[in-house]
């Protein structure tokens, strides 16, 4: 709303969306000219005569909006003067609300329900965003995905009230939130890591590598910017290896390091996942006892290969997977047999794709898994079998 009340974007072409972006910057036009002039707080009667006229001008609009037939009601609302059209939506309140939002659409209830917020309305769409998870889960003929859909978006997700946040994840949450289907932990973690809504969540974005050349000019004069920890320290702490996952503070800035160039394209306007050469920390990177190449993004696809891969995320992974399925306290040596399982079965190569965006393509990704694979200096460390696991008797309770 800012961008169109300032003429750096233009209204939506369609009539519905333009007359709710009119209201919208109204009423931003509003809040910011009350905060730029000095004036009086109105005083409790002036509030209710204030009140009073607004609730009288609700009324009329409600009367000439439902004289008319229930497909005409929307675009004879937003053809309305923006003050009245702001006024309504407000004021509007009790049965001849609920009937008028009964007659509606689908969109023109969404339209209304937008038109009557707040101009922050991050909190409508965290809302939208919380009752479709529900509905989909509730409605889905496959239950037991929908129990792993949710068990992986509490250590995967991000969604945060913060500015942008609710909004880019709302656009990106059909493309990455984590439905496993076939797919294993490693493809989850990539499209995480690559999703827009995780690079803005933990403010990876704003990471900048010290020595890079978003921070250097010519003349070898550093800047002000500089790294965001937020992202490594959770990739190891709530993804992969656990709080207690054998790394230490100079572990987290090292792939704070790494994953530099790791953001969002346009991040104002929800773009999509970027790496940008220009803000990635050039140089050698030491990380868990290991030496990282200077090479770009695949650092960064390499790091999390090898946190995938891990036996302290297997375990860790296992553990969350047997405390959902089966006891607050599982089994140690059933969690032992789901790791290694898990490390038999995980992949130790990077990914062969991504979301594509204007500078990151999926062939460059693919290119990159290929080298990658000759980079690292040692693979994880094989893991055990664990004895068998005794047998339990069966829970009662269904999925």
């Amino acid at each position: 709303m800012q961008d169109v009340a300032n003429s750096k974007l233009a209204y939506p072409t369609d009539p519905l969306q333009a007359g709710l972006y009119e209201a919208m910057v109204y009423r931003y036009q509003q809040e910011r000219d009350a905060k730029n002039i000095a004036t009086a707080t109105m005083t409790d009667d002036q509030v209710a005569a204030k009140k009073k006229v607004d609730q009288a001008t609700a009324l009329r609009i409600a009367g000439e909006i439902f004289a008319l037939p229930k497909k005409d009601r929307m675009l004879a609302l937003m053809k309305m003067p923006v003050a009245d059209r702001v006024t309504f939506a407000r004021e509007i309140n009790g049965d001849q609300r609920n009937e008028l939002l009964a007659d509606f659409s689908p969109r023109e209830r969404e339209l209304f329900q937008a038109l009557s917020s707040n101009v922050d309305a991050s909190g409508l769409v965290q809302s939208e965003l919380q009752q479709a998870k529900i509905i989909r889960a509730v409605l889905s003929q496959r239950q037991l995905l929908e129990v792993m859909t949710d068990f992986w978006f509490q250590p995967l997700q991000r969604l945060r009230r913060q500015e942008r946040g609710p909004l880019v994840h709302q656009r990106l949450r059909a493309q990455h939130h984590p439905r496993p289907r076939a797919r294993k932990f490693h493809d989850l973690l990539f499209a995480t890591a690559t999703s827009p809504a995780m690079m803005v969540y933990l403010d990876n974005y704003t990471s900048i590598g010290p020595d890079s050349p978003a921070n250097v000019s010519a003349n070898g004069k550093h800047g002000s910017r500089g790294l965001n920890e937020n992202y490594a320290r959770e990739v190891m702490e709530l993804h992969t290896l656990s709080v207690n996952g054998g790394y230490t503070q100079s572990d987290v800035t090292q792939l704070a390091r790494i994953l530099t160039g790791w953001g969002v394209d346009k991040s104002q306007y929800g773009g999509p996942f970027e790496f940008n050469e220009k803000n990635h920390e050039p140089g050698v990177k030491q990380w868990l006892g290991q030496t990282v190449k200077e090479d770009g993004m695949a650092e960064g696809l390499r790091a999390l290969t090898t946190l995938a891969a891990s036996p302290r995320t297997a375990h860790f992974i296992s553990y969350l997977l047997a405390q959902r399925f089966v006891a607050d306290n599982p089994p140690p040596a059933l969690v032992d047999r789901m790791a290694h399982t898990y490390l038999a079965t995980t992949a130790t190569s990077a990914p062969s794709s991504a979301p594509s965006s204007p500078r990151l393509s999926s062939t460059r990704i693919a290119t990159t898994a290929t080298r990658s694979r000759r980079r690292w200096s040692s693979s994880p460390p094989p893991c055990a079998p664990p004895p068998p696991i005794p047998p339990t008797p069966a829970r009662s309770s269904a999925l």
